[in-house]
């Protein structure tokens, strides 16, 4: 039973440091510490097995070989945090190097669920568990933000092109009504680079000044604009409140 314990405590131990050492790769300061202050405690544990009382994750044991089922408790506990660090560690891993480096709201999300079901499982208190994860929150709505930008980025530039190519062919009678329209969705195009347009949807946890945009402004594809803008906003409202994902889709697709 001890050297199963022992090789388990040992996997958990190697796989936190290798994330910690990928977090700290990506100036996760906050999060580098917490997850090595952890394999520090793994190590502690293993070498204290040898002592008559133990104490943590949720456990307490005066002695292993009077404690069978307990030690086992922790043993199962302690082999579902390996397999969830690994796994974490691997997705980290696998966009590590890579332009396109971040993950999508989905990986977010998940992330976010399994590593508050171990930290909770480790009895850290909510505070901390909050203070902890919410760089992952803060990244999911930031995600949702940078997706709606993109939304009102691709239809106005869609619509100057068509008024330019509209300009291209019109006789002399309709430019002025063109070039005016031109000129508005210009306007509309120039708020995109407004530097405290982010601040404002950061406050607002939604996406309503980007709506404003799309409707005040005047294009064909107004609609279809603001239907997919909507969506986005209810994602982030529901996120904001629960955590948790409205709808899990990969918001890469509005990229391409």
């Amino acid at each position: 039973m001890s050297t199963v314990f022992n090789i388990v405590i040992a996997c958990a131990a190697v796989s936190l440091i290798v994330l910690g050492w990928t977090t700290g790769l990506k100036d996760q300061t906050a999060t580098t510490g917490a997850v090595l202050g952890f394999a520090v405690v793994l190590f502690l544990i293993l070498v204290g097995t040898r002592f008559k009382i133990v104490r943590g994750f949720g456990f307490h044991a005066e002695s292993w070989d009077q404690k069978q089922i307990e030690a086992a408790t922790l043993i199962e506990r302690l082999s579902a945090m390996t397999e969830t660090v690994s796994r974490n560690v691997a997705l980290i891993a696998s966009k590590l190097g890579l332009w396109d480096s971040g993950f999508s709201n989905p990986q977010l999300a998940d992330l976010l669920a399994t590593n508050n079901a171990i930290l909770g499982a480790s009895e850290v208190p909510k505070a901390t568990r909050d203070e902890l994860l919410g760089p992952v929150i803060n990244r999911i709505k930031i995600n949702y933000y940078n997706a709606g930008q993109q939304v009102v980025t691709k239809a106005l530039d869609n619509a100057m092109r068509n008024v330019d190519g509209e300009l291209r062919v019109a006789p002399e009678p309709e430019r002025a009504a063109l070039q005016a329209k031109h000129a508005a969705l210009s306007d509309a195009r120039q708020k995109l680079r407004d530097a405290a347009l982010f601040q404002r949807l950061t406050q607002a946890q939604n996406l309503e000044p980007l709506i404003a945009i799309i409707r005040l402004t005047d294009f064909s594809d107004k609609q279809s604009a603001l239907d997919t803008l909507r969506e986005l906003d209810e994602d982030v409202r529901y996120f904001a409140v629960n955590t948790k994902l409205r709808r899990s889709i990969d918001l890469t697709y509005l990229y391409r």
